[in-house]
């Protein structure tokens, strides 16, 4: 009502008040002062529910605000991560290329194995000496059909030692080879 009296009417006038029973509410009001007679004419509006649905929505903004700064900081994360991967996986690619390029190029022949003693990988050196194409060997042969069948019980305990104590193990030994023409060699491994 100051204002009112002060400037004669107010327009789009929001107000928390309190009602007889003690709870606060909200309102809108737009009036005027009826000159010489002391009233108040006007419109008044609650406006307590906008007022809660606005609240929500500031409080739901600034936690979307909130999120979205976690999520901008969790992405920086990501892409440093990201980079830092890229920079390992190149570097991996490297000492691959480096790995192979000795693996293939060494003058001997090397073959890695799996587990149940399956080719994984042969070099073209070993697999030429076998008289197999490469992916003849790789996935399909055991290095034991390529023994001859003298030596494959102590090379497979000297196998197992190299696995399990590889001190006790033989660092070196020759053995009887067989090619896939039947030629039996004798090897050094």
């Amino acid at each position: 009502t100051a204002i009112i009296k002060r400037d004669g009417f107010v327009k789009n006038y929001e107000a928390r008040l309190k009602g007889k029973d003690g709870t606060f509410f909200w309102i809108h009001f737009s009036g005027r002062l009826i000159p010489g007679k002391g009233w108040i004419e006007g419109v008044l509006e609650d406006i307590t529910e906008k007022k809660y649905i606005e609240e929500a929505l500031k409080n739901s903004n600034m936690e979307l605000n909130s999120l979205n700064e976690e999520l901008a900081s969790m992405n920086e994360e990501f892409e440093a991560a990201n980079e830092e991967l890229i920079e390992i996986n190149t570097q991996l690619e490297q000492k691959e290329q480096h790995y192979r390029t000795l693996f293939e190029n060494t003058g001997s022949g090397i073959t890695l194995l799996d587990d149940d003693g399956t080719i994984r990988l042969a070099n073209e050196k070993f697999a030429l000496a076998a008289g197999y194409k490469r992916e003849e060997l790789e996935g399909k042969i055991k290095w034991t059909e390529l023994v001859h069948e003298d030596d494959i019980e102590w090379m497979m305990k000297q196998h197992r030692l190299r696995r399990e104590d590889p001190d006790s193990a033989e660092p070196g030994y020759e053995f009887r080879f067989k090619s896939r023409s039947g030629e039996i060699r004798d090897m050094i491994l």
